[in-house]
């Protein structure tokens, strides 16, 4: 499998981040429409199987990673920093603190066992959050409902990055799923124009991407929504995240729409220990509905090598 990179312009306001999972679901869907049920069929087993043909990450603001949720990777608590230096800090200790996003040239600096300062690090423009009003309306009467007035909260995004971790054989396949995607939609409120984007190369779609992975690695980091296995390392750091999923397209408009929660790990957790030779870690999730028995939850992640110092606890 290579990794490569998908470049991705949001046209229109989405009700959600692009999240791994729920990409994959609409990858799925274009699947079924473009090849048949049998092609679908065949890549879900294959996950099951522990043998995926392909494994997203979440979009990332272009030219940024997930900041690792864990480990010894920052120098503003070392000890050469002198009593006046940690209290400027703490001045702007709330600031750090909502940093999710490191850009790539200091990631890389990260992977190879360097320490940086968060407080200098280049961070991405904010998604533009706004709020749009909806109004119910009576099928008998054709006009509003007494109480039927709602609010949905949009976001747009700029320019992001999607990685995929991709079987050769389903590079083809895989582009034309993309391009299906783009034009319908992503995530809620798809129907209604929601989550349009443009690819940034129409024509190739994905480019291929190396990472500078650091010789003898110690740790790994996720680049996806993950759901991990007994064979994982158990000294760990992350941040959950209960996905309340729904389903898409013909299953999601008849009988009840909603998947059972499921408890999944965010992109930047770090588990200290062999990374998989594989390039990915994590597995499928099931038993989601009981009107859909076959339906699956994909928490499978893109990993990427590093050498991060532990914590005091795990050293």
């Amino acid at each position: 499998m290579k990794l490569y990179r998908i470049g991705v312009r949001m046209l229109s306001g989405s009700r959600s981040p692009v999240h791994s999972d729920t990409l994959f679901g609409s990858v799925c869907w274009a699947l079924l429409y473009l090849e048949g049920e049998d092609r679908l069929k065949s890549l879900l087993q294959s996950c099951i199987e522990r043998k995926p043909a392909f494994i997203f990450s979440d979009g990332f603001p272009r030219g940024f990673l997930p900041r690792p949720a864990g480990g010894n990777y920052t120098t503003e608590f070392s000890e050469s920093r002198s009593k006046s230096e940690i209290i400027e800090f703490m001045k702007t200790a709330k600031k750090v603190k909502k940093i999710s996003y490191i850009p790539l040239d200091d990631m890389s600096r990260i992977f190879k066992g360097e320490k940086i300062s968060l407080g200098d690090c280049r961070q991405p423009d904010e998604a533009i959050v706004h709020m749009t009003a909806h109004n119910t309306i009576d099928r008998e009467t054709g006009t509003s409902m007494k109480g039927g007035l709602y609010r949905e909260i949009y976001r747009w995004d700029g320019d992001i990055d999607i990685y995929a971790l991709v079987a050769e054989e389903w590079v083809p396949s895989l582009k034309e799923c993309l391009k299906v995607v783009s034009s319908w939609g992503y995530g809620g409120g798809a129907s209604r124009g929601r989550g349009a984007f443009q690819l940034e190369d129409e024509y190739n779609v994905m480019s291929e991407v190396n990472f500078d992975i650091p010789e003898n690695p110690n740790a790994f980091m996720t680049l996806s929504r993950c759901i991990p296995t007994q064979d994982m390392p158990v000294r760990c750091q992350y941040r959950l995240d209960v996905k309340y999923g729904r389903f898409g397209q013909e299953r999601g408009k008849a009988g009840y729409p909603f998947k059972r929660p499921v408890l999944m790990l965010e992109p930047g957790a770090v588990f200290w220990g062999d990374p998989p030779g594989c390039g990915w870690c994590g597995t499928m999730a099931g038993d989601l509905s009981d009107d859909y028995t076959d339906a699956l939850q994909c928490g499978m992640s893109i990993i990427l090598p590093c050498r991060i110092e532990q914590p005091e606890w795990g050293a």
